[in-house]
């Protein structure tokens, strides 16, 4: 069965992307089967790598020469590095001057292999529209636009959404992950589903503690602090997602 791929997308910065997406990665392989999280945060340096505390040799870049030489799928497992979660990791670029290799033409037979290898494929696709995140939606069965309850963040995704549906996704593949809700002096997520016209999959409550510990200590929040509502927003993530 080819993998489902499910992209995190925000055109702001600051809404905390990446760690949502790391966390549900990281939560989903907790629950067992094959998991694949790729940074194509082109522009965001290595802080996926970071909050994996992960010290990676391969990124796509380094891998992309080899898909056209070796036809079998399993020539991936080669470049990915296995995190403690069981997820494996694979960033887009190691280095800025390698953001120009990565382009449309290449992430589709990239995605396409890794399909059959995987059940899930994560991917941070950075807060950029081009052609190469457009690729990427189109093999993208999830689309999470991650906003915070604040009014800049909300109407930004409101735009973002528009963006999107006027590429022709449909509504129904694209769902909003409220991170840091119902943080004080935050709109209240009554409003937010009000403002924006597609579900809210998931409120990511505010917890400044369990985050701050889990950044500075490079372990997602699922495995440093799992007990805490926060952690606990991940695994209900994933078990939509499995169901």
């Amino acid at each position: 069965m080819a993998a489902k791929i499910i992209t995190f997308f925000s055109n702001k910065g600051g809404v905390g992307k990446t760690f949502v997406a790391v966390n549900t990665a990281a939560a989903m392989a907790l629950k067992g089967g094959r998991i694949l999280l790729v940074d194509m945060d082109l522009q965001g340096g290595q802080d996926m790598s970071r909050m994996l505390n992960l010290s990676t040799t391969y990124s796509l870049v380094d891998l992309l020469p080899e898909i056209d030489k070796d036809p079998k799928p399993e020539v991936i497992l080669k470049f990915v590095t296995r995190h403690v979660s069981g997820l494996d990791f694979l960033p887009g670029v190691t280095h800025l001057r390698q953001m120009g290799h990565v382009t449309p033409d290449n992430i589709r037979p990239f995605l396409k292999k890794a399909m059959s290898i995987y059940d899930y494929i994560f991917i941070d696709a950075g807060n950029v529209f081009s052609e190469t995140l457009i690729s990427i939606l189109d093999l993208s069965n999830l689309i999470f636009l991650i906003a915070t309850p604040d009014i800049l963040a909300v109407y930004q995704a409101k735009s973002t959404l528009e963006m999107i549906q006027s590429l022709h996704y449909p509504l129904k593949m694209i769902k909003l992950i409220l991170n840091r809700a119902e943080s004080r002096g935050g709109v209240a997520w009554q409003e937010v589903k009000t403002a924006i016209a597609c579900d809210i999959f998931t409120l990511v409550p505010s917890d400044g503690k369990t985050v701050g510990m889990a950044l500075n200590r490079g372990i997602p929040c699922v495995i440093d602090n799992p007990k805490t509502k926060v952690s606990e927003s991940f695994f209900e993530i994933a078990q939509k997602l499995q169901t």
